[in-house]
């Protein structure tokens, strides 16, 4: 995993920036790792269940690594209604009863006809797509609107992967304490993989994904770079940021094609219903196919 603490001087400012990032695995690993010079309270450890969604740290760790079935299967659900409003807006090339691989989605959500069947021209129009998932949500948020738009988020990924695209979806953590930043980012699907839902379940709508595991990887980290992290972050873990700062964007090698920041603030009216939530994810898709060079995979 690479960890590095970048220091940004904006109007005689001394700003940091704890930046992270890593496949899925480093992520866990890195959560795994003691918490020996964190001399402040270790939330990820102390948080309440009715905070986390979990008991205590292990139940957390263990939904990560074998999955969280209960969650799956309402994530399940909900992406495969997306999927189904996204059909009159994303044309796709076809399902049927066999085919060349599955719509996980489909398939979950008992659909027989959930084989994706390809026209022959699918290879002039396909592309790699980098998409950006924040995972930061402030307390006013409802579950729901946390669950709909991660299963919203999963249904685009299955419509543009049925369109023959390859997509990459790269989970962040976004927040700042006084002028403290810290960017966490991990891959979670590369392109060319399959969509795994149990694992996207967790990453993108469970909360101790962000109060357990995220915060385990800034106690386990956050000291090396000094006091002034551990100062900023001791109390809160930070709020939801948004936006991707210059110096995050000058360390990634391939931006994202499409973003969502974290849900700073209350999204009930945009994420609140899964309709809602499809409807939102198309909007951003539809203003972000400019980026796209549609013959460079």
């Amino acid at each position: 995993m690479h960890i590095e603490e970048i220091e940004i001087k904006d109007g005689g400012i001394h700003k940091h920036l704890l930046f992270e990032s890593g496949r899925w695995d480093d992520f866990l690993t890195a959560a795994k790792s003691p918490p020996k010079g964190w001399k402040y309270r270790k939330g990820s450890r102390k948080v309440s269940e009715k905070f986390s969604g979990s008991k205590d740290f292990a139940e957390a760790m263990s939904m990560a690594e074998n999955g969280w079935p209960e969650g799956r299967v309402a994530f399940a659900d909900i992406a495969a209604q997306s999927v189904q409003q996204m059909e009159a807006v994303l044309p796709v090339v076809g399902y049927d009863v066999a085919g060349m691989y599955p719509s996980v989605p489909r398939f979950l959500g008992g659909d027989q006809e959930c084989m994706v069947t390809h026209d022959p021209d699918i290879n002039d129009r396909r592309h790699i797509i980098p998409i950006y998932a924040g995972i930061s949500a402030s307390a006013s948020n409802k579950k729901e609107t946390i669950i709909n738009r991660g299963a919203a988020i999963a249904g685009l990924i299955d419509r543009l992967e049925t369109s023959g695209h390859s997509v990459q979806l790269v989970v962040f953590e976004h927040s700042v304490a006084d002028f403290i930043r810290y960017w966490g980012e991990y891959e979670l699907k590369a392109a060319g993989e399959p969509l795994d839902l149990d694992m996207m379940a967790f990453a993108l709508t469970h909360p101790s994904c962000l109060r357990r595991l995220h915060f385990a990887v800034m106690e386990a980290n956050g000291f090396r770079f000094g006091g002034a992290f551990a100062d900023a972050y001791k109390g809160s873990y930070g709020v939801p940021a948004n936006g991707l700062p210059p110096e995050v964007k000058s360390q990634l090698a391939d931006g994202p094609t499409l973003m969502f920041d974290g849900l700073k603030g209350c999204h009930d009216s945009t994420f609140g219903t899964i309709t809602s939530a499809t409807n939102t994810v198309l909007a951003e898709w539809e203003k972000a196919q400019d980026q796209i060079s549609w013959n460079a995979l």
